[in-house]
């Protein structure tokens, strides 16, 4: 009889109890999109559980409308024409409102969706914004999973496209239109993507519905902003497969049915966008001047749009692009003080000193969020939709100089089909804010792929370089604060700007706590990351830190 043969158990790898997932991988994405939205009613929870409303001039401004379309409402008519602003005006075709277009079928749909939903919180003014946002978040996030298969990273990228600060701040200055718009960005590209790999009637009747939410958010600066960019990436993805002589078909083919929904859309809008076409030429974006401006080459001309200087007048400098990495460098925009002066009352201050009249908050993205899409741009660079994100990034960056970047700018001003019936230059930093937050999201891929894969010795070194010059900038900081002050202080002064010398300060500290805060972020996560890539920390706590 044979002798049985005796087997060693085995113990468990080191560490594979604790590699268990907690929660299995086929739950991540509706977990993470839950996170999404439990993010965001935790940061909006006074205003949508405390019937709480934002206090800024838009917003009150608004309230002037609540009378007069009541009324409409009880007396069942279409609100066309207002009485009550500039001796009367049209309310419909100037985008100020509307009444219910029950044979706009799929627009009615959404919103009445929405309403439901609305429904079940206490501040449905409030909460209707914050659902865009949402749409917004989870249209992220889907977007980088089909570009980069990182959940995590997906999620992250969400997050950072949400919270990006000039873009979370809409709804507090009431500038819901553009996040009822930025909503939809995300969906546009990846069914504008999905329909250039194949051809899914199922995709370009959604491209129809999407583009038609997104021209239905009635703010056009916003559509405008987000069509050139697809457009962007569609001459540019033709160009880059012309040049490698890869079949362009797939690109023609989106480019064809983007035209197209955007020509349906349209004609399920046409009621209102031909009354706005109609009344334009009587306003300040589409008449000519009254009077010719000889002495201004670049004011107004005969054939309409609105005046150059009126027109750039909120201009992004380069020096502001400081902001990026400290954001009060140029005073922030208003802030709450509270010290000496007031007897430590809380007061808020305007302490912009840029070169805008005026602006709510710095254009900010989070020096992680920056870091990581440094990363995730350097790492894929040869991706051709992070090509496109670099592009589109440094596109919008230049095209916000406006009258500081006249080359670019003045071509579009003057020849792009109505560019100049737009303000405001910075909005197109939209633009910038979400390439920026896509390609964090191939950061944290990026890093990922190098814990599983290792990384060369070269990118190890650029690494630890990297966090020895960050921990060095930050105790250097603390050695040179006092040689900046007198310089930063004169700066302020000759902005032009009415701030009183008493706050200069107080403004420096803060600017300085600002600088040593993002050297300090960065030298802590670059040191996450480096543990990381080593096998030295987990995803877990990569995860907790960043």
């Amino acid at each position: 009889m044979a002798k049985p043969v005796s087997r060693k158990r085995t113990a468990p790898a080191k560490g594979a109890a604790a590699g268990r997932e907690i929660v299995p991988p086929k739950y991540h994405t509706p977990l993470f999109i839950l996170l999404i939205l439990a993010a965001l009613l935790v940061f909006f929870a006074g205003p949508i559980f405390q019937d709480k409303t934002f206090q800024t001039p838009d917003n009150i401004a608004s309230l002037s409308m609540k009378t007069y379309n009541e009324q409409a409402d009880k007396e069942g008519a279409f609100p066309l024409w207002i009485p009550y602003v500039f001796s009367g005006m049209p309310v419909y075709a100037s985008l100020m409102g509307g009444g219910e277009r029950w044979w706009d079928f799929t627009n009615e749909v959404w919103w009445k969706a929405q309403r439901f939903i609305e429904f079940f919180f206490p501040n449905r003014d409030v909460f209707w914004v914050v659902l865009n946002y949402f749409i917004f978040g989870a249209g992220l996030y889907l977007l980088v999973l089909k570009k980069t298969g990182n959940k995590f990273g997906s999620f992250f990228a969400s997050l950072a496209g949400v919270f990006s600060t000039f873009i979370i701040i809409w709804i507090m200055v009431g500038h819901n239109t553009k996040v009822a718009s930025v909503a939809i960005w995300p969906l546009l590209f990846l069914l504008v993507d999905e329909l250039t790999e194949r051809m899914r009637w199922l995709y370009a009747v959604l491209l129809i519905l999407a583009v038609h939410i997104e021209i239905e958010s009635t703010h056009l600066q916003m559509n405008f902003y987000i069509f050139f960019a697809l457009g962007l990436y569609l001459l540019y993805s033709l160009i880059a497969k012309a040049v490698t002589k890869e079949n362009v078909l797939g690109v023609i083919r989106s480019g064809v049915l983007l035209a197209a929904a955007g020509a349906i859309a349209f004609g399920m809008s046409a009621d209102r966008y031909l009354s706005t076409f109609e009344y334009s030429k009587y306003s300040i974006r589409g008449s000519a001047p009254i009077t010719t401006d000889v002495s201004s080459p670049q004011s107004k001309t005969q054939a309409g749009g609105l005046d150059y200087d009126y027109a750039t007048s909120w201009s992004f400098s380069p020096g502001e692009v400081l902001t990026f990495f400290i954001p009060s460098y140029y005073g922030f925009g208003r802030q709450e003080y509270q010290g000496p002066l007031t007897n430590n009352e809380s007061v808020p201050v305007e302490t912009y000193f840029g070169q805008m009249p005026f602006t709510d908050a710095p254009e900010y993205m989070g020096v992680i969020v920056l870091l990581l899409a440094l990363v995730g741009a350097g790492a894929y660079r040869r991706d051709r939709f992070v090509q496109f994100l670099i592009i589109l990034g440094v596109v919008a960056l230049f095209i916000s100089f406006g009258k500081n970047l006249p080359l670019l700018f003045d071509l579009m001003f003057k020849y792009f089909p109505y560019f100049n019936k737009f303000r405001v230059p910075t909005l197109i930093l939209s633009l910038l804010q979400f390439s920026v937050a896509i390609l964090a999201g191939y950061g944290i891929a990026a890093v990922t792929r190098w814990h599983k894969e290792g990384l060369a010795p070269l990118g190890k070194k650029r690494l630890t370089y990297a966090l020895a010059g960050f921990g060095g900038a930050l105790v250097l900081s603390f050695l040179i604060k006092g040689a900046f002050e007198s310089s930063y202080n004169a700066m302020i002064a000759s902005s032009g700007k009415q701030i009183p010398s008493q706050l200069y300060g107080w403004m420096f500290d803060t600017m300085w706590s600002d600088l040593q805060i993002s050297l300090g972020i960065c030298a802590a996560a670059l040191g996450l990351l480096t543990l990381f890539v080593n096998q030295k920390a987990s995803a877990t706590i990569v995860m907790a830190g960043l």
